[in-house]
């Protein structure tokens, strides 16, 4: 890898994003679909979340298995805010990417997402980091 490598050169400019209202169902979809598994969480842009596969999954199995005993329980009325976890560790697209090889590591992340101007402008993996 280069030295003078960033994020900006790397990064993923068009990722999948999601809002905190959308239905954790067709969500969990597009993961699959995908072949993904994370989504960035967004409010106007701003990353806000990650929906993770393995989180989508369990709210779903969770919500069918009790949802004979509720109608408000089922699947259908979970939405990605329900879910979500913390937003990813955020980064600049003018960044490094040996700053974001260390974020990674020092986070136990799998990806960071470049924010410009408070936007989600793209997503780096550790992949693509360390290539």
């Amino acid at each position: 890898m280069r030295t003078d490598t960033t994020v900006r050169d790397v990064m993923h400019r068009e990722f999948l994003g999601v809002s905190e209202s959308d239905s954790l169902p067709e969500a969990a979809e597009l993961l699959v679909d995908e072949e993904t598994n994370c989504l960035v969480v967004v409010r106007g842009g701003e990353p806000v979340g990650r929906l993770e596969s393995r989180d989508a999954l369990d709210a779903l199995l969770s919500a069918t298995a009790v949802s004979d005993e509720s109608a408000a329980a089922s699947p259908e009325h979970l939405t990605v805010g329900d879910v979500m976890g913390p937003p990813l560790p955020a980064v600049s697209p003018d960044d490094s990417l040996a700053a974001v090889e260390e974020r990674l590591v020092s986070e136990g992340a799998d990806r960071v997402v470049a924010v410009d101007d408070g936007e989600a402008v793209g997503v780096v993996t550790d992949g693509d980091a360390l290539a």
